[in-house]
């Protein structure tokens, strides 16, 4: 991982982290986000931290409420820590098994090889083939599609330019500014 997230750091490529993950306990799983914490030490990775849940010991070992629990711990860790979280799946399983709506405050990543995904829900990134080829790569290579939004280039130097409280008939606002670029934009406080 490390060759690969200095290379796109250094070219300023985006990029994000994906894991298989083997959890099929509640400690399990927050040693599984530990880890990928410690991984991500010194990185800010710009698109989402993905949690593969397909391993057949899970579908063997838990309830379809479990692997959302274990699901919910890993990114609930990762979120806390900063990072964007979503889930990789191919769309057996998001039809099967990662049914619950809780799902859909996480991105999602479908794996399906044909010519279109067959799947009705939000998705950012599809995996549409495992025998890709990429230049200067020995062997098969999956491929996707990216739907999400970029990062933008500029990382944005926030800093608060004006706060107005909000008050019991209007919404306040805070402005921002980054130092870097001089764009702004705004937030609503309820």
């Amino acid at each position: 991982m490390r060759s690969n997230a200095d290379a796109c750091t250094r070219l300023e490529i985006p990029f994000g982290v994906y894991i298989y993950s083997y959890a099929t306990t509640d400690a399990q799983a927050e040693s599984e986000a530990r880890h990928v914490l410690r991984l991500l030490k010194g990185y800010e990775p710009s698109l989402p931290i993905y949690l593969d849940l397909e391993d057949d010991s899970i579908l063997e070992s838990c309830t379809k409420e479990e692997i959302l629990r274990h699901a919910t711990i890993f990114c609930d860790i990762l979120e806390e820590a900063g990072y964007s979280v979503g889930i990789y799946a191919n769309t057996y399983w998001w039809t099967n098994y990662l049914t619950s709506p809780e799902y859909d405050k996480w991105d999602r990543w479908v794996a399906r090889y044909a010519s279109q995904t067959g799947y009705d829900k939000d998705y950012s990134m599809w995996q549409y083939t495992s025998s890709g080829s990429i230049d200067g790569i020995v062997g098969d290579v999956d491929l996707d599609y990216w739907y999400g939004e970029f990062p933008p280039a500029c990382k944005h130097t926030d800093t608060a330019q004006r706060v107005e409280a909000a008050t019991c008939e209007q919404e306040g606002r805070i402005v921002y500014a980054c130092q870097d670029c001089g764009e702004t934009w705004e937030e609503s406080i309820p």
